[in-house]
């Protein structure tokens, strides 16, 4: 697993997000992953999202409720501490 982005919200909870290579996926296919630590990081729970995302690039919260999640392909936003993520935006990779 690749970490990208680490971020507290106190001294006990955080969030960190990543890639890593994709189970029963063909060689070089990358998946997103996102874990949370309730206990200063002794130990991470991975967080489960609807959808793929290849990677994820940066968490942040504002406070304990309030987060934002930037993937490769969307952004999501948690209004309830990481309980449940929604698409707010999609993001459109335009070719030249």
């Amino acid at each position: 697993m690749s970490i990208a982005s680490v971020r507290f919200v106190d001294s006990s909870e955080g969030w960190a997000v990543g890639s890593e290579a994709a189970s029963n996926a063909a060689k070089g296919t990358m998946r997103g992953v996102l874990v949370h630590t309730r206990d200063g990081g002794q130990s991470w729970d991975r967080v489960e999202l609807q959808g793929e995302e290849p990677s994820f690039d940066r968490v942040q919260f504002t406070d304990r409720a309030n987060g934002w999640l930037v993937g490769r392909k969307n952004i999501y936003r948690t209004e309830d501490g990481g309980k449940n993520w929604q698409v707010v935006l999609t993001i459109q990779i335009r070719n030249p």
